[in-house]
């Protein structure tokens, strides 16, 4: 499977946020042929440039010109994404917390592990 999809999923890998390292890590551990890696790499380390160089930097030329006209509209709309992403990182914290709700070690029926090695 890895020899037959791995280097097209090398390539797109670049064009995500948070699989690169999974990608490229199975493509390791399923022993990718290097003369499939390496061109594969080159060409999605290509889109990744195109895409960084024109998106990345035209949305930070379009910062630098939103300060450059209202500064206030800047300061507006870094406040915004300043609130945005904290509201996010507290529900995603908050979701941890659900799931792996900590009961301040109480195990109902059964012994904590640290106790059994005390004895």
């Amino acid at each position: 499977m890895t020899a037959r999809f791995g280097p097209l999923a090398v390539t797109l890998c670049f064009l995500t946020v948070g699989l690169q390292t999974a990608v490229i890590a199975s493509s390791g551990i399923g022993r990718m042929p290097l003369r499939r890696f390496l061109p594969a790499v080159i060409v999605g380390s290509l889109i990744w440039a195109v895409v960084y160089a024109t998106i990345g930097l035209a949305a930070m030329a379009a910062w630098f010109a939103l300060i450059l006209a209202s500064p206030w509209a800047a300061a507006g709309v870094a406040v915004a994404v300043a609130v945005v992403v904290l509201c996010l990182a507290k529900r995603r914290t908050k979701g941890h917390h659900a799931v792996g709700a900590d009961d301040g070690g109480a195990l109902v029926g059964r012994e904590r592990p640290v106790e059994r090695l005390q004895r």
